[in-house]
């Protein structure tokens, strides 16, 4: 059970990079107009989006996953050392 738990924990650092290309998948079929009806009467809009706010907000996911990638170290090397200590006992 305590190989499932550090398994468990060797797939953390994985998640915050997991929902942002969620995310940006999102994003992708938000600017596509996926679902959208087709009539006679539909025109071409083609309209400018203002990428600032977006970058803004991968530059936070970007901070995020450097921040947790330093604490997972720092965890992983923590965890690593119990380990090989109750494996001495």
């Amino acid at each position: 059970m305590g190989l499932l738990a550090i398994g468990a924990l060797a797939l953390l650092p994985a998640l915050p990079v997991l929902m942002a290309l969620g995310s940006i998948g999102m994003l992708g079929m938000a600017l596509a107009g996926g679902g959208e009806e087709v009539g006679a009467e539909s025109e071409t809009i083609t309209s400018v989006t203002d990428m600032t706010l977006t970058n803004d907000k991968l530059d936070g996911v970007i901070s995020a996953i450097v921040a947790l990638e330093s604490t997972n170290k720092d965890l992983m090397s923590s965890l690593t050392g119990k380990v090989k200590n109750l494996a001495e006992a």
